[in-house]
């Protein structure tokens, strides 16, 4: 289903101190649970209902906290059902949205929302409409049009947010941001928009590398919207195939790769209208990048929190999005910017640098203020 998860990004940032991967052992549910675990990982990714059985007041050691509080529903968005993880915390604390990136879902948050969950954090994950096992209408899929599921999601909670965003998570953050202002947000490895269009706008560039560039995009725009597509559909989407790719996108912990996180890429591609989002999500329009939402005037007092792995090749630090980043949280106290061991799911490969780095942050910003 990846069909090379990232070929297209080439921007990312970083600052500060990398700190190495340690081996992360699987994360598994209890044994001992009369019913299944509401949390992505030890779903097997079912959609499953909303829990509130007398049988689901067991314990999850995932989640730290009874079912019932971290329970998987469907919400609507245009009419359409979306699939929703929440676990419940203080209510004196912001609650934190996660907004995964491209092949993404629920499930590679797997090792995050423990860690949110445990200091009290009410954690909201949910699939991108035409993504995870969320539906997959026919639609015109973009940047936009997920800023605009986040903002409709978040504005039903009536309570201030925080933003999680890894790769095109993190711009599609962005965006929804200048539609409804969250408290803050946290950006892993952000991306350059929904695919590698955008990098004709990089000022890197001279005529002739813009020129090859975009024959090879129209190229790339060629083969999506051909039958080849079709047939390399059928014979990627396998969990082996999806195992290496990922790999690579883990260069300093690639064990932290098994097969649950494999299968969470995988089953995606067998639900209807996998393919065609695909095909939109290569071929379409890539959204602004984030330099052009801050020309037009994104708010420079919205706290940001910037995490990047400082291995990674799909968003390089030293890309156009990183080197962005990189000056902007030398100019604005508001950017707080830190570089961690690890590559382009750093949240995933690296997690006790990533968890370390976001819980020090929620600590330290004055949340219960004005915005």
């Amino acid at each position: 289903m990846i069909l090379s998860p990232g070929v297209w990004f080439g921007h990312g940032a970083a600052i500060r101190t990398a700190q190495p991967a340690q081996p992360v052992a699987p994360l598994r549910c209890g044994s001992t649970l009369p019913t299944r675990c509401p949390w992505p990982l030890l779903w097997s990714f079912g959609v499953g209902g909303v829990l509130g059985s007398r049988r689901n007041q067991e314990r999850c050691r995932l989640c730290r906290r009874s079912l019932p509080a971290g329970k998987e529903v469907e919400v609507d968005f245009k009419g359409h059902r979306v699939r929703c993880v929440t676990c419940a915390g203080s209510v004196s604390k912001p609650d934190i949205v996660l907004v995964h990136g491209f092949g993404g879902s629920i499930e590679y948050w797997r090792r995050l929302i423990p860690a949110l969950s445990a200091e009290g954090y009410t954690v909201h994950a949910f699939d991108l409409l035409g993504l995870g096992l969320s539906e997959k209408p026919s639609t015109e899929y973009s940047i936009e049009l997920w800023a605009e599921q986040v903002t409709d999601f978040v504005s039903k909670l009536e309570k201030d947010v925080v933003l999680v965003g890894n790769s095109f998570g993190s711009l599609i953050s962005l965006v929804s941001a200048t539609q409804r202002r969250p408290k803050g947000i946290v950006m892993l490895n952000c991306a350059v928009g929904m695919n590698n269009k955008n990098m004709v706008k990089s000022p890197k560039m001279n005529d002739l590398q813009r020129l090859v560039a975009t024959l090879i995009l129209g190229l790339v725009d060629l083969i999506f919207r051909s039958p080849i597509l079709d047939m390399a559909f059928e014979s990627f989407a396998t969990k082996e195939q999806v195992a290496a790719v990922l790999k690579n996108l883990y260069p300093t912990n690639p064990s932290a790769v098994d097969d649950e996180l494999a299968e969470g890429f995988v089953r995606p591609a067998g639900t209807p209208g996998a393919l065609e989002v695909l095909r939109q999500i290569y071929t379409g329009d890539p959204g602004p990048t984030p330099m052009e939402l801050f020309a037009k005037g994104f708010p420079s007092d919205l706290p940001l929190k910037v995490i990047w792995g400082d291995q990674d090749n799909l968003t390089p630090i030293k890309g156009d999005v990183g080197s962005f980043f990189t000056e902007l949280a030398k100019e604005r106290k508001t950017i707080d910017f830190e570089i961690i061991s690890g590559g382009h799911l750093p949240h995933d490969e690296n997690p006790q640098a990533v968890n370390k780095a976001v819980l020090s942050w929620l600590s330290r910003e004055p949340w219960t203020s004005g915005s």
